[in-house]
């Protein structure tokens, strides 16, 4: 079922089906699970992978051991004694900073990137890490007024930042109101190429602070 999300086999219309299988299927291997936990995001239900993530990994995370495993459990519990050191079950790090804090290159080298969070049940996140052009950083807060999305674009680079719709009454950006009731404000670096539950903008190099209020 994950898979056929991912390929786009599934259609739209069959996600809440496919999501309650989720609910009560969790035959995938650490391997695999990365994909399950991937299609939910895909599918747009972040506190619904989350929760799951929660569930799956739960056993490992509380481990006094720090690292992976290959298996479920280790030893007796593992794939035959599975390795208690594997790299294959980081999957959900990866989707923590795809999907959760948002960030994917549009353009190789990340020359042009996108920063799109689906929070979901989190109320902060942060994520930072170097691409050949310089240190990308994003973070987002939840606030009782609204959200605040803060991105650090490196020289010579530019990002498109996704706030998500709900709710939202205005954005302001770097202080400045750039969209109201709807509609881009004059001069607003806007991005309309994204989904209806998006509010778009294009900025360039430097430090952006994206607060929008409801």
């Amino acid at each position: 079922h994950g898979l056929a999300v991912l390929a786009g086999l599934a259609q739209p219309e069959q996600y809440p089906a496919i999501k309650k299988v989720f609910e009560r299927s969790f035959n995938a291997s650490p391997y695999m699970e990365k994909y399950i936990l991937e299609s939910i995001f895909r599918m747009g239900d972040a506190n619904a992978a989350l929760t799951r993530m929660k569930t799956r990994y739960q056993k490992m995370v509380e481990s006094p051991l720090s690292t992976l495993w290959e298996g479920w459990g280790i030893g007796s519990e593992g794939y035959g004694g599975g390795s208690y050191n594997h790299g294959w079950s980081g999957g959900p790090l990866t989707l923590l900073m795809e999907y959760v804090c948002g960030i994917a290159p549009i353009e190789p080298g990340f020359s042009r990137f996108q920063v799109m969070p689906q929070p979901g049940s989190l109320n902060r996140a942060a994520a930072s890490f170097e691409t050949v052009k310089g240190t990308v950083k994003t973070s987002f807060q939840k606030k009782a007024s609204g959200m605040e999305i803060r991105v650090t674009v490196p020289a010579s680079t530019s990002a498109v930042v996704g706030v998500p719709v709900s709710g939202v009454k205005s954005i302001k950006l770097n202080g400045k109101l750039v969209w109201k009731a709807g509609k881009y404000l004059k001069n607003a670096g806007s991005y309309t190429q994204l989904p209806a539950d998006r509010i778009g903008f294009e900025v360039a190099s430097g430090e952006w602070s994206f607060v929008a209020e409801n």
